[in-house]
């Protein structure tokens, strides 16, 4: 009995002297890890606070999971890392912010991102890193026109990390749960020829209408109720466009939100559904314009191009905000293959955006691909081409 428990007193007081080296231990090579740590980063660290001394913070306050790492910088104010998943869903975007004491964002740097080159990599450009740079932790944040997904993505993390910055800096964040989206303003009285819209009948005050969406795909059918020049109710009775991309613009919900409209309304396009939109657009002005006595024969020539030459293949269009009005694009497919390409863009900039209406084209066809680079002083239009011709590629698939 006496040896048990002489066995049991010498192996608590092994455990204990092992556990006090085991801290002994811990707290000598504690700081030694953290500074090796620090020292792996550093050099993208001092990109945002040159010269500052660093050390790391927890990131157990950020609920969303966005915020990777979190550095002080003595003095200066606060360095978040932050990833988060864009349109190229196998490569997250990485990105490092940093946050003054006073709660400015004084820096914005891109680590890595394989985004669609010209659309969702524009998150890493100035055009994008400008309207973050000197916002404050309670101002908004806007997405890129054209690049939605990236840009929503990458706000998101960047309102995670104000609402980290305001727990550890112990200051009130209101900031947007949900990035402030940017879109094209269209509205019923804009060129919807490329739709093809036609008025198939006339019932009183009902018009039925079709209207072509995504290029190749059957035509949209609507039952659009006109009175005293206002839309009173649109039904969408035919759907002719992809499914699950063009049904959120004929939900019930998006076309109830056309009543009351005229023809100088303006118009949202809903995300994602952009073609299926303008089929609506385009059906909604002919049954206005038949309701005031208007031609509303549909115009075969889109304007998409002025060349007459005779190229062998299937043609899509489709437009996209470039910097002073819309875009629009013309891809001519033969198969896979991108044989030809038009662009018209007639309130774009004359000697800048119209650099890129006319070198884009030659450019996307050398390459078979959306995947060039934008000509240098047009990055706006270059986008909103490359844009389009995306969506085309995309879709045709």
């Amino acid at each position: 009995m006496k040896k048990i428990i002489h066995l049991t007193v010498f192996l608590a007081v092994v455990g204990a002297l092992s556990a006090g080296v085991l801290s002994y231990v811990n707290d000598l090579t504690a700081p030694i890890i953290e500074a090796q740590k620090l020292a792996a980063v550093k050099e993208s660290l001092e990109v945002l606070y040159p010269g500052a001394n660093f050390s790391e913070l927890s990131t157990e306050a950020d609920e969303t999971g966005l915020v990777s790492a979190a550095y002080k910088a003595e003095g200066k104010g606060y360095i978040y890392s932050v990833q988060v998943v864009g349109y190229n869903s196998s490569t997250p975007i990485d990105f490092m912010m940093s946050i003054d004491n006073d709660g400015t964002i004084s820096g914005y740097v891109v680590l890595t991102q394989q985004e669609t080159n010209g659309i969702g990599s524009r998150v890493a450009d100035d055009e994008f890193k400008n309207t973050v740079v000197g916002k404050g932790i309670n101002d908004s944040i806007s997405t890129l026109s054209g690049a939605t997904v990236s840009s929503t993505a990458v706000v998101k993390g960047i309102n995670a990390a104000k609402a980290l910055f305001g727990a550890q800096a112990g200051v009130s964040v209101d900031t947007p749960s949900d990035p402030v989206v940017t879109t094209p303003v269209y509205t019923l009285s804009d060129d919807y020829s490329g739709n093809s819209a036609t008025v198939v009948s006339v019932d009183g005050n009902t018009y039925t209408v079709t209207s072509t969406g995504f290029p190749g795909n059957s035509a949209n059918e609507y039952a659009i109720v006109v009175e005293n020049g206002a839309i009173v109710s649109v039904t969408n009775t035919v759907f002719g466009d992809t499914a699950g991309i063009g049904n959120p613009a004929v939900s019930e919900d998006a076309l109830s939100s056309y009543v009351g409209a005229t023809l100088t309304s303006e118009v949202d396009a809903v995300s994602g559904s952009t073609f299926t939109s303008k089929s609506v657009f385009a059906a909604l002005q002919a049954a206005l314009k038949n309701a005031a006595g208007e031609s509303t024969d549909a115009d075969t020539d889109t304007g998409a191009s002025t060349d007459n030459t005779t190229v062998e293949g299937d043609s899509y269009t489709a437009t996209a905000f470039g910097f002073g009005g819309d875009v629009t694009v013309t891809v001519v497919l033969n198969g896979s293959d991108i044989v030809d390409v038009k662009v018209v863009g007639d309130k774009e900039t004359s000697g800048i955006g119209t650099n890129a209406i006319d070198k884009l084209p030659a450019a996307i066809v050398a390459a078979d691909s959306a995947d060039v680079d934008v000509v240098s002083g047009a990055t706006i239009t270059s986008t909103a081409i490359l844009e389009a011709v995306q969506e085309i590629l995309d879709q045709a698939q």
